[in-house]
């Protein structure tokens, strides 16, 4: 991977989004933390895993009709070694994540072929019920929603604000931790994932 490339990803763009949601900054005050508001994070204290560490395993539910009627299907990340997953931490709540959603669904299908796994994680202090329902409106055909029922995959991820999106290796590295939303950030990660994904 390129130098360049990664570090342009590990961005901190406080500026960028203070512009873009002006009523949901946060100025003079302690930043939230996960995953009390999800709403945009105080940028000046953003936490992540380093690069090139192991991302934390995981079994999470999948939320769909068959979690709400008690009957899961679950997913391990250390089953899908082999293959690049983008793990997104969001809420319905949060003004970025409902703008970044469908656009990451876009990156999802584009790369989907080449072996792209997308998931989200939604805040455990929204409801399944209010995310199905957000999702069948606004985006039907999204990437799968994992459901935590406490804050610990948050905080072993050292997510400290949402939208929070990192990229897994095949070998269960992190190659990426990026937190915010802007059509800079799209267009940087479309880049990214085309140059580390394998050729159709």
């Amino acid at each position: 991977m390129k130098g360049r490339a990664r570090g342009s990803m590990l961005v901190v763009l406080a500026g960028a989004l203070g512009s873009a949601f002006p009523s949901a900054s946060v100025h003079a005050q302690e930043p939230p933390t996960w995953p009390e508001p999800p709403g945009v994070p105080n940028l000046r204290r953003v936490t992540h895993l380093d690069l090139g560490t192991p991302a934390p395993d995981f079994e999470l539910p999948i939320l769909n009709e068959a979690f709400l009627k008690g009957n899961p299907t679950t997913v391990r990340l250390s089953d899908l070694r082999g293959q690049h997953v983008i793990l997104n931490f969001w809420g319905v709540r949060c003004a970025p994540c409902v703008i970044e959603h469908p656009e990451l669904t876009k990156i999802w299908r584009r790369f989907e072929p080449r072996g792209l796994l997308v998931f989200g994680l939604l805040s455990p202090s929204e409801s399944p019920e209010s995310a199905m329902t957000w999702s069948s409106l606004n985006d039907p055909d999204g990437y799968p929603t994992l459901i935590s029922k406490d804050a610990t995959v948050g905080a072993d991820y050292r997510v400290s604000g949402i939208p929070h999106t990192y990229i897994i290796g095949p070998d269960g590295l992190v190659l990426l931790s990026s937190t915010g939303w802007t059509p800079e950030k799209k267009e940087e990660l479309i880049r990214l994932l085309d140059e580390i994904l394998p050729a159709d």
